[in-house]
């Protein structure tokens, strides 16, 4: 739908662009007839012997109308070029609102989690030692230490990522994380280790904000988890398999409602 607006708008633009370069060009080969020949005219009659003073006043009148009809076409020439400057500024203001639009547009379809989306970031795998046993805790059970996960989610958010998703699950705003027995509650879905975590952002800020001494990774792997961390340049997460439908929520312009 942008794109053939875009489209639509460059065409209508261009056309009248091309149709006052069309009337310049006309004008000024009018012009340039009318110099030549109204040169040439005076001076055969200027060096004719036998024409009169009346002759002579009569002759200078034209070639006054003819200087004056030469400054209205300059001036019509001036004002269509005028024009064309103001279509090329408006076209090239049309084009950075569009350029603007579509960039708003994009910025919307990676929040509201609707869209599949790809880039550099980092994946964060998370997964229990076989036999499932820690040497001080025990049996290890993943919904005992969901707080761990939302605490990499945070620490993720804070460096910037741009898309979150634990094992395919689209993490946003709506997004909930529920223990529940031996396993986790994502969006409605069930989740068990090993938890993989993918975040799309600058990888090198994500890798340095969530791996550091005595962080959350750190003392996961002393708590028993086995934790590994990769940077990559081509992260792909899938969109949310349903959006949330706002019933009471609707976006108003608060400045219109001063008025």
């Amino acid at each position: 739908m942008f794109a053939k607006n875009k489209l639509k708008g460059e065409k209508i633009l261009n056309m009248k662009k091309t149709y006052i370069n069309a009337v310049i060009f006309s004008l000024s080969l009018i012009l340039g007839f009318l110099l030549i020949s109204l040169y040439d005219s005076s001076k055969n009659i200027l060096n004719d012997d036998n024409i009169g003073e009346r002759q002579i006043s009569m002759i200078r009148e034209e070639i006054n109308k003819a200087y004056i009809e030469k400054r209205a076409l300059y001036d019509t020439i001036n004002s269509l070029k005028t024009d064309v400057r103001v279509l090329e500024e408006r076209l090239e203001k049309d084009e950075k609102s569009h350029e603007d639009l579509i960039e708003q547009l994009n910025s919307y379809k990676v929040l509201s989690g609707g869209f599949d989306v790809k880039g550099q970031g980092i994946i964060i795998d998370i997964k229990v030692p076989e036999g499932g046993n820690s040497e001080y805790y025990g049996q290890l059970n993943i919904s005992e230490y969901y707080w761990s996960i939302l605490s990499i989610v945070s620490y993720l958010n804070s460096a910037g990522a741009e898309a979150i998703a634990i094992n395919d699950q689209r993490f946003t705003s709506n997004t909930e994380i529920v223990p529940v027995t031996n396993y986790l509650n994502i969006n409605g879905k069930r989740v068990t280790a090993p938890i993989e975590i993918k975040a799309i952002g600058d990888k090198r800020t994500l890798n340095s904000a969530i791996n550091f001494p005595s962080g959350i990774l750190e003392e996961l792997k002393n708590i028993g988890f086995e934790v590994e961390i990769v940077e990559s340049d081509d992260i792909e997460i899938n969109a949310l398999s349903s959006l949330k439908e706002f019933k009471f929520a609707v976006p108003y312009n608060s400045e219109e409602e001063e008025y």
